[in-house]
């Protein structure tokens, strides 16, 4: 008996002085939430070049960001090359390299100068 006390005691004493906790994961959901708000906040932005944020939206796991004045890529590039190149920006956005380090996606919905809906790019890591 005098054995199984000391175990439990020598038990609770590891639980607690032993190796910090691993923080839990990060929530996605979240996340995503959390940066379309902090991007409104700051929009319309410039990026450079002509093309501005003027939106983002949260859905699920996704933070859909909004574009004006992109160029249309097709035909000149791969839709994998230009969302490596739009990376360089929109990575820097608050929140998104946290959401893509979570698991999330960032979808960019783009128009050109004209108003036209461009394909929309998918970028899941920073």
């Amino acid at each position: 008996m005098r054995m199984m006390v000391v175990m439990m005691g020598m038990a609770m004493l590891a639980a607690c002085s032993g190796a910090p906790e691993a923080p839990p994961p990060a929530d996605p959901v979240a996340l995503a939430k959390a940066s379309a708000a902090q991007i409104l906040a700051s929009a319309p932005k410039s990026l450079g070049g002509g093309v501005r944020i003027t939106g983002a939206a949260a859905e699920g796991r996704t933070l859909t960001i909004a574009l004006d004045g992109m160029d249309d890529w097709r035909g000149q590039y791969s839709d994998a090359s230009m969302a490596t190149t739009m990376k360089r920006g929109i990575c820097f956005e608050p929140g998104v390299e946290a959401l893509t380090k979570a698991k999330g996606l960032v979808r960019l919905q783009s128009r050109d100068a004209k108003g036209v809906a461009l394909p929309p790019l998918l970028i899941d890591a920073c």
